[in-house]
């Protein structure tokens, strides 16, 4: 490797932005005495904080590869103005991920050339006891002179004591994951890299990884981790029905082995004949950047130029408000320093026993995917309350053990209520129960603690009885045979639980709205639109067409055709009613006039299906994002691409707007919310929600923040409302990178596990309130400050996609996917109610609406 003498910032020249990634932006850089082209990532100290031992780890990997040519060489770091900057070698070629956006390659030869160069690197990796865990074809770069191969991003590989250790922590991006990375219960090593290498495999032929043309990234997880045999995943991709050679069918297989022991290592695949077969030509990969670069021509690929200048998100944001009137004070439901400090101590710990606990479940249970992901999130609810300690006082007991303790002994209590002796067979084993061989008994006291118990640990004896013929103990249960009556009532109960059915008399605002009127379509909604002047509302469905109804009366008095597929979004120009644009899955962005029932203006540049659109206050500007992880502004009146965002390292699936327009907020299910700037179109903050500290921090780990399905910005421009698939919605102060709310669904259910349900404000009311689609509860209503759900309207079974509100809120809407739409209206009875209240305490308006938490 060649010595490059690099002191300071000073010796660098900074150009346009190449890539991002959770650990920081890259940039292109000249060195000024040599002008050689170097990569400069620079990692933001001040905000990703969390993440320092990572970046320290990637460092260190990428420092002591040295000697492999098939790795990116590692220069010099240091810091500069709270920000990191890691040289390193520049490839000047792009990414696999890039050049794929034509298609996949045909030529097999080329195939085996590319995966020969990144075998190489795994070799040298695994032969020094690292693992890559996030190998994907945003991590593999092109040498655009000479056709190498060269792998990169190791922020979140690991070192291996030896070859036989494996790490217990899930890493990687979903498509390309391994089995045991995904299910995780007795660790994995470097073979996984090998199933990642395969998917990489399978993805230069086919253009995209295996499952992501048909599955989201969380349904891809699910459907990886039910895998038992090999031939399960490969019956799933459809390997067999490949248009490929024996040879490279038979290589894919050695990579998916389902049991990662018998996977063929780095070593053994490159004897394969696959690999052997073929000799190198860096030529054939240089073509790939060639065909890459027409297509850019022919498609108005133009990618932004970041330049780098540091900035901060505006001050007058701070003071954005279109509705000036209504305060916003929330407390922040985050940990205390104190607190946190707390949790860092005990959490290692802590966490060890919640391994062990759920190793136990799953190797004794047959959990569905559905229960671990609950058991993930009451793992996160123990860990926040292992931090609420008496502060200042002797009593430094943690809550959640004496609430476990607390509930064991009313349990074990005699207990003359049906339903209690119920929960008590549900829960305490029958094996753990007094009784004899051939009656059934309930004690009358409770028995006292023997020698070796717990003082204060409920205490419960066991009787053993031999079976005649097993001459082993048997037991049986204490209990007398429940009611049919009483059971089926309980049953009934945990099924309206299970539906995500809220009684009404839970609901502290039952009458909140009425029903206006109710819709019913032939085909699944995605998509409901109110126009601005409340007059019409518009529909978008999988049936190609966009249904335009009269808002007043339902009636239908327009429809638009012309999308030759599904349609996934629709908005109407915010200064012209009669303009609508439409966004499809057939790759086009159609603007429609609505009188005239035409389409006037296509729009193309998208690789993949459309995911969002959004028009700037003016209706001059276009927003679109989109599946292949980008976001584009577009000119209205030209039609021209002003500039395209390389936004994520996953499919964007929502975008909005600050209400001045000067930032466009995104989500991605890469579990990231970036903020960009409108004007200069730099990214100004990345956000991720991080669970211990409720902060925005920066990270590579795909899976563990989960995708983020909806993104919604308050009125006053103050309060991002974030939808993930964990099954929660969260309330961002994103100036301060915090999230201070979180809203459950009902009974602690989850929101949405599986669909993007849109989310919005309601200010029409005396407190603000927010409003989402649900999974399985129709339309829900939350107290944006005390968490609670005051309203649910659900009159279907089926999964709420979207929900628009007019008049900041006196209308409702709401579209499912069983096709029915709903119109509500703001209870006059409530809003007359509030306004006495108004009356009496004049000063909400003028202060705090909320109590103090």
């Amino acid at each position: 490797m060649e010595y490059v003498s690099i002191n300071s910032a000073d010796d660098l020249e900074v150009y346009e932005e190449v890539g991002r990634g959770g650990f920081g932006i890259v940039y292109r850089g000249i060195i000024k005495h040599t002008q050689q082209e170097v990569a400069i990532k620079q990692i933001d100290l001040e905000n990703d904080t969390s993440d320092i031992n990572e970046i320290v780890k990637e460092i260190q990997i990428i420092s002591e590869c040295k000697a492999s040519p098939q790795i990116t060489h590692y220069y010099t770091s240091f810091v500069r103005n709270y920000k990191l900057w890691v040289i390193m070698e520049y490839i000047d070629g792009g990414s696999i991920f890039d050049i794929l956006k034509p298609g996949g390659i045909s030529d097999e030869q080329t195939i085996s050339i590319i995966i020969k160069q990144i075998l190489l690197a795994l070799q040298y990796l695994h032969n020094q006891g690292k693992i890559h865990r996030d190998l994907k074809s945003q991590n593999i770069l092109i040498s655009k002179t000479t056709g190498n191969i060269k792998l990169t991003d190791f922020g979140v590989s690991t070192q291996l004591s030896s070859n036989f250790s494996r790490r217990n922590t899930t890493v990687g991006t979903p498509y390309w994951m391994a089995p045991e990375v995904i299910v995780n219960n007795n660790g994995h090593s470097f073979k996984a890299d090998i199933w990642s290498l395969g998917c990489c495999a399978y993805e230069l032929f086919s253009g995209k990884p295996p499952l992501q043309n048909n599955y989201s990234p969380m349904k891809a997880l699910t459907l990886i981790s039910k895998c038992r045999k090999d031939q399960d995943f490969i019956n799933l991709i459809g390997i067999s029905q490949l248009n490929c050679s024996i040879e490279f069918k038979d290589f894919l297989t050695k990579c998916f082995k389902e049991n990662y022991q018998q996977r063929y290592s780095a070593n053994k695949l490159l004897q394969h004949n696959f690999i052997t077969k073929y000799q190198h030509d860096g030529n054939l990969v240089k073509q790939l950047i060639t065909r890459k670069q027409a297509w850019d021509e022919k498609n108005q690929d133009v990618k932004s130029h970041h330049f780098y200048i540091p900035t901060q998100v505006q001050p007058k944001q701070r003071n954005s408000s279109n509705n000036s009137n209504i305060k916003w004070s929330l407390e922040d439901d985050t940990l205390t320093p104190k607190q946190n400090k707390y949790l860092e101590n005990i959490q290692p710990e802590f966490n060890r026993v919640l391994t062990k606990v759920v190793n136990k479940l799953e190797t004794r249970n047959n959990l569905t995917s559905e229960q671990s992901e609950l058991l993930s999130l009451l793992n996160e609810n123990f860990n926040k309350l292992l931090c609420f300690v008496e502060e200042g006082g002797n009593n430094n007991k943690i809550i959640i053990f004496q609430y476990l303790k607390y509930f064991l002994k009313e349990l074990t209590k005699e207990n003359d209520n049906r339903i209690g002796q119920l929960l008590q067979k549900l829960i305490i084993p029958s094996n753990l129960i007094r009784s004899d061989s051939t009656t059934t008994t309930t004690s009358n006291r409770r028995p006292r603690p023997t020698g070796n118990s717990v003082p204060g640990s409920p205490q419960i004896s066991t009787t053993k009885s031999i079976s005649p013929a097993s001459s082993s103990p048997v037991y049986t249960t204490q209990f007398d045979e429940i009611e049919n009556s009483l059971l089926n009532s309980w049953i009934e109960k945990q099924h309206l639980k299970t539906m995500g059915v809220l009684d009404t008399a839970q609901c502290s605002i039952p009458d909140l709205y009425n029903l206006k009127y109710s819709l019913n379509s032939t085909s699944s909604i995605n998509s409901i639109r109110i126009s601005p002047d409340g007059k019409t509302f518009a529909t978008c469905s999988s049936d190609t067409i966009i249904r335009i109804y009269d808002l007043l009366t339902g009636t239908l008095i327009a429809q638009l055709q012309g999308h030759t597929k599904g349609i996934s979004d629709i908005v109407y120009s915010p200064i012209n009613s009669n303009i609508i644009a439409s966004c499809s899955d057939d790759l086009t962005i159609r603007l429609w006039s609505i009188q005239s029932k035409k389409c006037i203006k296509i729009l193309r540049k998208h690789t993949y299906h459309i995911t969002r659109l959004k028009f700037v206050s003016k209706g001059n500007i276009l927003i679109s994002g989109s599946a292949d992880e980008t976001i584009t502004i577009w000119d209205i009146t030209s039609g021209r691409i002003l500039t395209t965002l390389a936004a994520h390292s996953d499919p964007v699936s929502s975008i909005c707007l600050t209400p001045d327009n000067s930032m466009i907020i995104s989500a991605s299910y890469d579990g990231l919310m970036r903020l960009f700037d409108l004007e200069t179109s730099q990214c100004l903050k990345t956000l991720t929600y991080n669970a211990s500290h409720g902060t925005a921090t920066a990270s590579t780990n795909d899976v563990l923040n989960f995708p983020i399905s909806n993104v919604e910005i308050s009125p006053n421009g103050l309060y991002i409302l974030s939808s993930s698939l964990d099954g929660l919605i969260r309330l961002w102060d994103y100036m301060n990178n915090k999230v201070i709310k979180t809203y459950q669904g009902v009974e602690g259910t989850p929101i949405s596990e599986h669909f993007n349900c849109g989310t919005k404000f309601i200010i029409k009311t005396n407190t603000p309130k927010i409003v989402s689609g649900s999974e399985k509860s129709g339309v829900l209503v939350w107290d944006i400050q005390t968490k609670e759900i005051v309203y649910q309207f659900n009159n279907g079974n089926d999964v709420v996609f979207e929900v628009d509100v007019f008049d900041q809120g006196r209308i409702l809407m709401s579209c499912s996917r069983d096709g029915i739409i709903n119109v509500l209206e703001l209870n006059e009875k409530y809003i007359k109610r509030e306004q006495e209240d108004e009356d009496i305490t004049q000063t909400t308006r003028d202060g705090t609406p909320f109590e103090k938490e």
